[in-house]
């Protein structure tokens, strides 16, 4: 790897968490979120983002202790050898699983809109290759990629609002929680757990290595509130252009709604070039799976040659590609185990840890 990752600043770390925390969504939550909250979506999205507050401040009380170490380092000084590591493991598995989750989700979304002859080893690949570079030139080229990622998914959503803004009623939000007081806090639940999952990858990153540290913790919750403001923005634009009743029918969502894009009022047919800021998410995601994976192995192995770190990330990305394949056996696998099972056996127990981190330190 090189030794390019020297410091980051503030505004990067703000990019790459508001990339990141739509990763989850893209052919998973948002089908998942309008069938369950229906023309709610929107609030849902609204009300997740205070829900989100509660691992916010676990992450920032974590980086803050020891600043110049990485989380694999803290918990072993917080709880010895044995329990760190264990407590290691379980965060890097579950990373993993976020790696495949985002592999399988991008491959499958390609496939079925694009390419549909083409074997989804292959678009597997064609993702994993750019994060696998990503991460060979470190965090700093990382970060400034995730800037890159930004600017770009900005520019194509302010571009998608304003040509979908003739087709936009309002009225179709109406009428207000009809899903109910208790659906909605449930819903709200279910959708920042999809949320805050990717934001415990940050941690791999001595917060020493950010420029402008004072201004860190803003910076955080900016990216965190971007990256609810576009799911936000989603939810309103699809129900008030479509209506929930035909927009929860599609497996795709966010992909049906640009269907109603018109450029100059005869090129029609552009969701397939606008939706490619759709990847970015993904891919953003994947790189840094990838890089929190590879930082635990250097740290638990003790790894010195740099020279070979390239092959280290390279079998991680061949594992994360062979899981892809095997994951899921078909789309109603991957929305069960979402709905069902991702928040209670996945966020549920990382938020744990990150509590028991915190009152740790808290008490150190």
């Amino acid at each position: 790897m090189n030794n390019c990752e020297n410091k980051i600043s503030s505004f990067q770390i703000m990019t790459l968490t508001s990339v990141m925390g739509a990763s989850l969504f893209i052919g998973l939550g948002t089908y998942i979120i309008f069938n369950l909250a229906r023309q709610d979506a929107w609030l849902v999205s609204f009300f997740s983002f205070f829900v989100v507050l509660i691992p916010y401040f676990f992450i920032i009380y974590i980086m803050n202790y020891q600043p110049e170490k990485i989380i694999f380092q803290k918990t072993k000084l917080l709880f010895g050898n044995i329990i760190g590591n264990i407590i290691n493991l379980v965060l890097t598995l579950y990373i993993l699983l976020i790696g495949v989750i985002v592999t399988w989700s991008a491959s499958h979304f390609a496939i079925t809109q694009y390419l549909i002859k083409t074997p989804p080893l292959v678009t597997a690949i064609i993702f994993i290759l750019p994060a696998i570079y990503a991460v060979t030139k470190g965090i700093e080229t990382i970060c400034r990629t995730s800037q890159m990622f930004f600017y770009l998914i900005f520019i194509s959503i302010t571009v998608i609002l304003y040509f979908l803004s003739p087709h936009i009623d309002f009225f179709r939000l109406k009428p207000y929680f009809i899903s109910g007081g208790i659906n909605m806090i449930e819903n709200s639940l279910l959708l920042a757990s999809y949320l805050f999952v990717p934001l415990i990858t940050i941690l791999s990153i001595p917060k020493n290595k950010v420029i402008e540290k004072k201004s860190f913790n803003y910076f955080l919750l900016g990216g965190i509130g971007f990256g609810t403001l576009s799911l936000f923005m989603l939810f309103v634009s699809a129900v008030s252009t479509v209506g929930i009743e035909l927009i929860s029918l599609y497996r795709y969502p966010e992909y049906y709604v640009l269907q109603k894009v018109e450029f100059l009022g005869f090129f029609t047919n552009v969701e397939n070039i606008l939706s490619l800021h759709i990847y970015l998410y993904n891919i953003m995601m994947l790189i840094m799976s990838i890089y929190f994976i590879f930082i635990y192995i250097k740290e638990t192995f003790k790894l010195k040659k740099e020279n070979n770190n390239k092959w280290y990330i390279i079998m991680i990305g061949i594992i994360i590609i062979i899981l892809s394949q095997n994951i899921f056996e078909n789309c109603s696998m991957s929305l069960i185990f979402m709905e069902h099972y991702f928040p209670y056996y996945v966020s549920i127990v990382l938020l744990f840890l990150l509590f028991i981190i915190t009152v740790t330190i808290f008490f150190k």
